[in-house]
């Protein structure tokens, strides 16, 4: 696991003024007991669950991103 910033107890009266786009690990006799990031960053990591979940969206997202890579790509005008 990535090392990630973490807090103690004394230091969560603070949590309203850090802020980062990475999850602040918040430990427990120094072990992580909660990932603390903002509302947007875990929306966001929803939201990829939710199309990685849908196989048939995933396959096509997949399809998408050769398509691109290869240059198979038709621009808006032309349709």
């Amino acid at each position: 696991m990535p090392n990630r910033p973490s807090i103690d107890e004394e230091q969560l009266p603070d949590l309203p003024n850090e802020s980062t786009d990475e999850p602040i690990l918040i430990t427990e006799n120094d072990q992580s007991a909660i990932a603390l990031m903002s509302y947007d960053r875990l929306t966001s990591l929803l939201d990829t669950v939710d199309i990685l979940s849908d196989q048939e969206l995933a396959n096509t997202l997949e399809q998408s991103l050769l398509e691109l890579e290869t240059g198979e790509t038709i621009l808006q005008s032309e349709l």
